[in-house]
């Protein structure tokens, strides 16, 4: 239960953030730089599935969340991951927005970065090219990454890996 109330409050802190990054009209403090271009060097590290390069930019406290399956508690992000570049090829990130925001004060207070991307890779297995809509909101402390908390449509990946959704016959 107190996973799915931080998952919550990670949601509506979603929800309600505004949209500094682009606007042009306000210049980014000197953390906010640094932890964007943090983000940038994690999207680097995964397109080059450069497992080492994560190793430096996780804190060894991270707490990762978000739709893996067949996840146990608590979850071994740099283990998943390096079993996914395993299994994929060709990982891309097209950013769409790289957002830094600091929480003053609440459960939440601390540096945060949202990203939003459409990631898309190549299943060896399956031999297909997965592409989904994907965000996470990063927690960052010390320039390390706290937090993350990853969301993308699954039933939308399961289909472009050939899964079909069949109900059962209803009997009368």
């Amino acid at each position: 239960m107190k996973h799915f109330s931080l998952l919550a409050i990670v949601l509506f802190f979603i929800v309600s953030c505004t949209q500094v990054a682009d606007t042009g009209k306000k210049e980014l403090d000197e953390v906010s730089k640094q932890n964007v271009e943090l983000i940038k060097k994690w999207v680097q590290a995964h397109e080059n599935e450069d497992i080492e390069t994560l190793r430096e930019i996780y804190s060894t406290e991270l707490v990762s969340l978000g739709p893996q399956h067949d996840q146990e508690w608590p979850y071994d992000t740099l283990n998943s991951t390096e079993e996914w570049f395993q299994s994929v090829d060709s990982i891309k990130f097209e950013v769409i927005n790289i957002l830094p925001k600091t929480v003053e004060e609440g459960d939440l207070a601390g540096d945060w970065v949202l990203i939003w991307a459409n990631l898309s890779w190549y299943d060896i297995k399956s031999e297909k090219k997965m592409k989904i809509m994907w965000h996470s909101p990063m927690q960052i402390e010390e320039g390390k990454i706290v937090l993350e908390a990853a969301y993308w449509n699954q039933w939308d990946l399961f289909k472009q890996m050939g899964a079909e959704l069949k109900w059962p016959d209803k009997k009368e």
